[in-house]
């Protein structure tokens, strides 16, 4: 009981310290008023007083007065004085000399300097009595108590006008006290009045309040009538349901999301709206693709149907067709017949930010084909909201398999996920098409993609950017899909030959096989394949952003941004960069910004620069444009390059790793300087363009590498981890999974 006790001294010392309502007038002393509004210990401290006091009023409001004097005296005394030589040989007496350099002699400016310094600092309590005679009545700390008052105003006989009867007392000389208005009636008459004058705003509030609840509950209970008619109909039908019922669903589902979501703008003070369209990140993130037309907008069974593809079926067997780099592939002997009914599919794992910053395991799947993207109306699957265009399987806290678990639960999690999908490969699913036929649809795993960190987790690689040795000559291995990093394969020697020799018949990049190569059906010769090297975190925020990062430092070195300290000059550039930027900004269009900026930048400082580092500044350029052209060629691309596009990127992309191995050693041989390092992501993006030339000297079709790009997947993983921040962690994996259902629903 001692809380309730605390609580109500609180309350207590709040109605005594704070000033009334109508008057403005303290009982206190605004000294305390000051130390109560401080709060902290000076709080405490009153409270405690008030504890002492027994709750009495009376005895507590004594006129405290709190003193503080502080002094500081500071005092320094210099003299000084003009002396010849002479006078400070004589008066002075200064006639030092150094013995072995008897010319120099020693002078001194002021001759004496003395400093006191005082500081004085005292503080306390003076306590005195602020009424005469005894304390009052004891302070009531539950509240107003308006039969007490009664009694005690009818007792004393007294109203509101009856201060004259206070002076008269009883003549007698008796003992008797006075009848006359103490302070305890006097502070209740004080607060009931206070009450009864805020009591019609409170009714008014409550009425108020009242009203709105109930305006609440009749539109709910309109909405759910609705439903519950729009249900019936729906459960009714035997066929697929009727466009307009499921119109009206959509009105609805909109109408709560746009009430919502001008809830959450005014809450949080947005200056501009929120209610747009919602738009996948494209390509780089430059523009807001529109949705296209013939997006079917009917059930799930539908959409796995024709999702993605342009054109029916036959779309899906010309890349079946097409895949000569891998004619061993499962696919072909299981469903040689049927492949019009397969569809090619990837799996991406990658961590989001969920509920206390804590890490968070989301697992989907997505077609191969889609709309195409911002840039080109092909088949890469880049158009679209990425919650229709994404499949979300699971998700799990990191703090559920990471430390201690040694990531046991999340490999037991994709053994299902493997499990099921064999499962499909070889039973198949059978979907209703809308003519009313069925069809039988067969999945096909083709890959996993991610960055570097999540395959090495959910593949178990040994061979990693984590296994580097930047203190050994080598170490066990850096790449899974080769044995570079090892003995007479270093990792940053990404030229053909060397490349070839590094893929020549390489060992297992695990030691015992994951549950997605265990039990997925495909070409295990090429199991390590299966995880497929990301071009954005390899490019975009890999290489390409140290390009970027070094030429900005270069610039900076060689005295183009003089002036202030290295924060100016990084702010100097900044605003450069905004000015130069016309577009929105996105996570995966920063690097292309600031490439497409110091492309420009490097092109306008040619003419001036000296011609003892025109060379160097040369191949910074060549190398900073060939990565835009590497790039700008394969987003405009089909998911098939053509031999000359295919060309292209293996030109471009050759001429960026060439150009960054010169940089790197110029700086390092010639300005001895460190800069150009490499890094283990400069051998994983050889690895993109070693397959892109071994396929064009194979001449065999090309698979663009921007279909295993993770942009708009990086889009997926933020809006189902923002699902995650507001559902309990106890149950986080499955109401995540239904606040995704939710949003997929109101998308259809």
């Amino acid at each position: 009981m001692q809380y309730r006790l605390d609580a109500k001294l609180a309350q207590a010392l709040k109605r005594i310290c704070t000033p009334k309502p109508r008057t403005g007038r303290l009982d206190v002393n605004p000294d305390i008023y000051k130390q109560w509004k401080a709060g902290g210990e000076q709080r405490k401290l009153l409270t405690k007083m008030l504890a002492s006091c027994e709750g009495k009023k009376a005895e507590f409001l004594k006129k405290v007065e709190h003193w503080r004097t502080s002094q500081r005296r500071n005092k320094i005394t210099i003299t000084s004085g003009f002396y010849s030589k002479k006078q400070m040989k004589e008066t002075l007496l200064w006639d030092k000399r150094d013995k072995y350099q008897p010319k120099i002699m020693l002078f001194w400016v002021d001759v004496q300097t003395t400093g006191v310094r005082e500081k004085e600092t005292a503080e306390g309590i003076n306590e005195n009595t602020y009424i005469e005679g005894e304390a009052a009545d004891d302070f009531d700390f539950g509240g107003m108590d308006m039969q007490g008052l009664e009694d005690s105003m009818s007792d004393q006989g007294m109203g509101p006008d009856d201060d004259d009867d206070d002076d008269a007392g009883d003549e007698d000389g008796s003992s008797r006290k006075k009848k006359g208005k103490g302070k305890g009636g006097s502070l209740q008459r004080e607060v009931a009045l206070e009450a009864a004058e805020n009591l019609g705003e409170v009714i008014a509030n409550t009425l108020r309040h009242v009203k709105t609840m109930d305006n609440h509950l009749n539109s709910i209970m309109s909405l759910h009538d609705q439903l519950a008619d729009l249900k019936a109909d729906i459960d009714g039908c035997r066929t697929e349901p009727p466009q307009e019922k499921l119109k009206k669903i959509q009105e609805c589902v909109h109408q709560v999301e746009t009430r919502c979501a001008r809830a959450v703008m005014e809450d949080t003070k947005l200056k501009r709206t929120v209610l747009k369209r919602q738009s996948s990140g494209g390509n780089d993130g430059s523009a807001k693709p529109e949705k296209s037309a013939g997006h079917p907008k009917s059930g799930s069974k539908k959409v796995m149907v024709k999702v993605h593809q342009r054109d029916p079926n036959p779309r899906l067997v010309l890349l079946l067709k097409k895949w000569k780099l891998d004619p061993h592939h499962v696919v072909f002997r299981a469903h040689s017949e049927r492949l019009d009914s397969c569809i090619p599919i990837f799996i991406h794992c990658d961590e989001g930010t969920s509920v206390k910053k804590k890490g968070l395991m989301i697992i989907q799947w997505q077609p191969l084909l889609g709309y195409g993207s911002s840039r080109e109306s092909n088949d890469v699957n880049y158009i679209g909201p990425s919650v229709m265009t994404r499949f979300l399987y699971s998700c799990i806290l990191a703090v559920a398999y990471g430390g201690k678990h040694k990531n046991k639960p999340l490999l037991e999690l994709t053994r299902h996920l493997a499990m099921e999908f064999r499962s499909l490969f070889h039973s198949g699913i059978d979907v209703k098409l809308p003519s009313g036929e069925h069809q039988k649809l067969f999945p096909v795993v083709m890959g996993i993609k991610g960055d570097w960190g999540g395959l090495a987790k959910v593949g178990t690689l040994t061979r990693s950017y984590t296994r580097d040795a930047p203190t050994k000559p080598y170490g066990i291995g850096i790449c899974h899909l080769c044995m570079a990093g090892t003995e007479s394969h270093p990792w940053h020697k990404v030229d053909y030959d060397s490349m070839v020799k590094a893929h020549d018949d390489p060992d297992p990049p695990w030691k015992d096989p994951p549950p997605f190569v265990e039990h997925i059906p495909m070409n295990l010769s090429k199991a390590a394949e299966f995880f497929r090297p990301d071009v954005f975190h390899t490019c975009h925020k890999g290489v390409a952003a140290d390009a970027c990062a070094n030429a900005i430092v270069t610039l900076i070195d060689f005295g183009y941004y003089p002036h202030g300290v290295f924060q100016a000059k990084l702010d100097i550039i900044y605003s450069e960069v905004v000015e130069f930027c016309k577009t929105c900004w996105f996570k995966g269009a920063d690097t292309t910004i600031i490439s497409l900026f110091l492309e420009q930048k490097l092109s306008s400082l040619m003419p001036t620069c000296d011609r003892e580092f025109r060379k160097y500044f040369l191949k910074i350029l060549e190398t900073i444009s060939s990565m835009n052209k590497f790039l700008s060629g394969l987003y405009h691309a089909d998911v098939w390059l053509s031999p000359e596009e295919c060309a292209s990127a293996i030109a471009t992309g050759r001429a960026f790793l060439d150009g960054f191995r010169f940089c790197a050693d110029h700086a390092f041989l010639v300005l001895n300087s460190t800069r150009w390092k490499y890094q283990p992501k400069y051998h994983l993006f050889g690895e993109i363009v070693f397959k892109l030339e071994q396929s064009h000297r194979a001449k065999c079709p090309c698979l663009n590498p921007i279909i295993e790009s993770t942009q708009v997947d990086e889009d997926f993983v933020g809006r189902i981890a923002r699902f995650s921040t507001s559902v309990s962690i106890r149950k986080i994996s499955e109401r995540t999974l239904k606040k995704y259902l939710l949003s997929l629903a109101g998308y259809w």
